[in-house]
């Protein structure tokens, strides 16, 4: 039986809005694996490199450049960026969008990785909607910086280190080009004199990809988070026009994050709130910081990341990165 023309356009929309969500957040890395002497952009047969050359692993990263089919075609991609990263002694990770596998392949592939000696790191739902809903609550003042060469990007660091739980020394490394502020546009939030927010924005597969929401735990629920990030999108809709709004979080971060964005459209099986998930939508990814743990939000979108046993193990050592949100505010 052929399917009816509503549940087929809603699978077309639902695979164009998971490709819009995977390719913004590849750009994300490829914009500061670009600004880096140490980075390294290089397309192999399925496989995209956006390798920083960073010490912090998930910035060194492969992605599934094309959809496959068959279990065979996924070992061949998984053993191409192993080959890569091996030839270059560096610690890395594989972020996959599941949608880019057939339901056989993707059913198997944790197994195929683990296989391999990556094992899963975090899952991540994604979020796409057509704009921002008005603040429920006045915001506080709070001024707001845009992230320039020289300027302000220590503060930028600083606040992610601890909010990501990421040693600074690493996120520094990862932003110490002033060149990726042109395209990985930052912002910092000031209250009384003192940085406590920040938020990037990239611009890319026709979205406007929200990245970095970060608010120093001692300032957290007042509202500084979404000041910030509301402020980063009204400048980037200036600079770069309207456009469709990602982002991506831990469960914890959708929750505080979901009832501020407003749907593209209704559906009967979308949850009661206003920014839908482009389910489903998985990968093999990480936004900002490590997690040891995988996460358990199967009914939605998400992002995987599995990253080399080296950088995974629970080692205790300095690297060590524990579970805390990724969207803090």
């Amino acid at each position: 039986m052929t399917c009816g023309i509503v549940p087929c356009l809603w699978a077309i929309l639902k695979r164009v809005e998971f490709n819009l969500v995977a390719d913004n957040l590849r750009e994300s890395f490829r914009i500061i694996a670009a600004s880096r002497g140490a980075g390294e952009l290089r397309e192999l047969q399925g496989v995209s490199i956006a390798a920083a050359g960073a010490t912090f692993q998930m910035f060194n990263t492969a992605f599934l450049s094309t959809p496959l089919g068959t279990e065979r075609e996924l070992k061949q991609r998984i053993l191409r960026a192993i080959e890569h990263f091996d030839e270059r002694g560096q610690e890395w990770a594989y972020w996959v969008c599941e949608n880019r596998m057939e339901e056989a392949v993707r059913k198997r592939s944790r197994r195929m990785f683990e296989h391999h000696g990556l094992r899963l790191a975090t899952d991540l739902p994604g979020m796409i909607a057509e704009g921002i809903l008005p603040p429920v609550r006045p915001l506080p003042g709070v001024e707001v910086q845009r992230v320039c060469a020289g300027s302000n990007w220590e503060a930028f660091c600083d606040i992610g280190s601890v909010c990501f739980h990421v040693p600074i020394t690493w996120f520094r490394e990862v932003f110490d080009s002033d060149s990726v502020w042109s395209g990985f546009m930052s912002f910092v939030g000031y209250v009384d004199g003192e940085p406590v927010s920040t938020t990037s924005i990239v611009s890319g597969a026709g979205v406007l990809g929200v990245y970095n929401v970060a608010t120093l735990p001692g300032h957290q629920r007042q509202g500084y988070g979404e000041a910030v990030m509301r402020h980063a999108l009204a400048e980037a809709n200036r600079q770069h026009g309207p456009a469709r709004i990602i982002l991506q979080s831990t469960p914890a971060g959708l929750r505080l994050h979901w009832p501020r964005f407003r749907t593209p459209r209704t559906h009967r099986s979308d949850p009661p709130a206003k920014m839908r998930q482009t389910t489903p939508y998985e990968q093999f990814l990480l936004t900002a910081r490590p997690q040891i743990t995988p996460g358990f939000c199967r009914d939605f979108q998400k992002i995987r990341s599995y990253g080399a046993p080296r950088f995974i193990r629970p080692s205790g050592s300095s690297g060590d990165c524990r579970d805390s949100s990724v969207l803090r505010a």
